[in-house]
């Protein structure tokens, strides 16, 4: 079985379909992506919140800081109203797990005038857990209007000291975007086409490109969690073949392409 590749550094495109492809928007992860400071640039799909707190990104993602949030009782679980509110304002609000409910951390970002809201995995677990939460609302009379998401420990690990430090970081948070047909797939800017799929046993990923693009291509589970990386670098604009060995084990799996506001992925299934 292939081992989860925690820490691969992106190379950060923008990645599009051609007009009139059509797409889908997968709600249940998000694009997240940290641009600043260069040495811990980074692109993760992570999970986005459960129905009652899953509001969407637009389109073209949120830009901004990412800013830790610090609440009226000197924490940064953001429970009660945030301290450091002119800072949230406008920006990606981190906040830590645990103290309280989701839906009462959305809240205090919202209330705040941040434009996205991300919780990070707390001490709970070892550094390098990369295990992703679908976040449920805690209180069905709490309305939230931005954004948010999860951030397993192994990427909240390689922000948090800069951060820590004072150093700004700018990030991305986006939808997960995918090409829908196989048809479409082909006439766009950047596609993916698995084959075949299902597969049994080894398989072959074609990534397709009508530009010249830098891409990194990974094949991701079905909780987001990052399996192997099969290429990063230019690729195009042309075809390029890569082949997969035979080594996962039956399910269903993504091949993505990431960038900074897209990303595009084909979902495919492996039978033993």
């Amino acid at each position: 079985m292939f081992k989860a590749n925690r820490f691969v550094l992106p190379i950060l495109v923008a990645v599009a379909a051609m007009p009139g492809a059509a797409q889908v928007v997968n709600d249940s992860f998000r694009v997240f992506t940290v641009h600043t400071p260069p040495e811990i640039a980074r692109t993760d799909t992570i999970f986005g919140p459960a129905p009652g707190l899953d509001v969407p990104p637009p389109p073209g993602g949120v830009f901004a800081r990412l800013v830790s949030v610090r609440d009226s009782n000197g924490t940064d679980l953001g429970c009660t109203p945030l301290a450091n509110a002119e800072d949230i304002q406008g920006q990606i609000a981190l906040i830590q797990r645990g103290g309280c409910g989701f839906s009462y951390k959305a809240l205090q970002a919202d209330k705040a005038g941040a434009r996205a809201w991300v919780v990070y995995q707390d001490g709970r677990v070892p550094d390098d857990d990369c295990e992703g939460v679908i976040m449920s609302p805690s209180d069905s009379g709490v309305v939230v209007l931005i954004p948010g998401g999860f951030l397993p420990r192994c990427v909240a690990v390689s922000i948090l000291p800069t951060l820590a430090s004072g150093a700004e970081v700018t990030a991305t948070f986006a939808p997960f975007v995918a090409v829908r047909r196989e048809e479409d797939a082909r006439e766009a800017v950047l596609a993916l086409i698995v084959e075949p799929n299902p597969a049994r046993g080894a398989f072959v990923v074609r990534v397709r490109t009508r530009s010249v693009e830098a891409v990194r291509l990974a094949i991701v589970d079905v909780i987001g969690r990052e399996l192997v990386v099969l290429h990063r670098g230019s690729s195009g604009p042309s075809e390029h073949v890569f082949q997969v060995p035979s080594r996962l084990p039956a399910g269903v799996y993504r091949a993505v392409a990431i960038g900074p506001g897209l990303a595009v992925g084909r979902t495919f299934t492996v039978v033993q």
